[in-house]
């Protein structure tokens, strides 16, 4: 009897056990510059042993291999990728795919024709102008900013290239753009998404953005500036300008902004997914 348990025992613990059953996860989106967290701890291993996890893709013509059960990949580059995760222990291999899909975010701005007091959320860094506004570039007459250190710089459609003294925009700014009358009313910018975006200001007259996809308080957005006037857009008013209560009224994403402060200051706008 005892050579029967042995010989059961033996033939039990002889037999093939079962390799594991991979899962990769949910497919993922995200804007540009996505930290994607990639997650197999789905993956079912019934024998209990030690698990090798795998994870495979192409990005920018260059094959990535990622180890481990969460490994993170920080996407910079727009399109679908499909991301195989292949797992392996003693027994055998399984795979299972998922996609990640990573694409530009689009401020959608809208605007009147002739002058508009504008802003752009997404972030294109200090880009060239025609870049930035390319979609409604045949329909723009001149686009100008203001600082306290610069002064007015200007572009013009009509004037010669020398003449013109703003070449480069970033979302940190407003801008005062004219449109011509057979514009359409919707702008499209895009970039990515900065989670958080600091904004100098030099003491007196700032001409600045609001680099976020959620409208916020004033007052909250501009803590610790000592700003001292706010002013906003307002066609109907005299130089299509009117005072701001920071304690009531928000700045809104797509909007270009006065600020007068009395000395040299900054402040962080945190983004806020709507």
């Amino acid at each position: 009897m005892d050579v029967d348990i042995a010989l059961l025992w033996i033939e039990h613990h002889q037999q093939p056990g079962t390799p594991p059953l991979a899962d990769a996860g949910e497919d993922q989106f995200g804007y540009l510059d996505f930290l994607c967290t990639f997650d197999g701890s789905n993956t079912v291993e019934m024998d209990g042993d030690l698990v090798n996890y795998t994870w495979n893709f192409t990005y920018s013509e260059d094959m990535i291999h990622l180890y481990g059960v969460n490994p993170q990949f920080l996407f910079q580059i727009p399109g679908v990728y499909l991301v195989t995760l292949t797992t392996t222990d003693k027994d055998g291999t399984d795979s299972d795919t998922m996609t990640v899909t990573v694409a530009p975010a689009r401020a959608n701005i809208s605007f009147q024709a002739g002058w508009n007091l504008l802003s752009y959320w997404v972030d294109t860094g200090e880009s060239p102008i025609e870049n930035v506004f390319f979609e409604e570039w045949d329909n723009i007459e001149s686009i100008l900013y203001y600082s306290e250190v610069s002064g007015w710089l200007t572009y013009h459609a009509t004037a010669p290239y020398w003449l013109n003294t703003l070449h480069t925009v970033s979302n940190h700014n407003g801008y005062w753009v004219n449109f011509y009358e057979n514009s359409d009313n919707i702008l499209t910018i895009e970039g990515k998404i900065s989670r958080e975006t600091q904004i100098h200001l030099n003491r007196g007259w700032n001409l600045v953005g609001y680099p976020c996809e959620t409208a916020g308080l004033a007052d909250s957005v501009l803590t610790g500036t000592g700003y001292d006037l706010l002013m906003k857009f307002d066609p109907l008013k005299e130089y299509n300008l009117a005072s701001m209560d920071g304690m009531s009224e928000n700045m809104e994403p797509g909007k270009g902004y006065w600020v007068h402060v009395p000395a040299d200051s900054s402040y962080t706008v945190s983004h806020i997914f709507p």
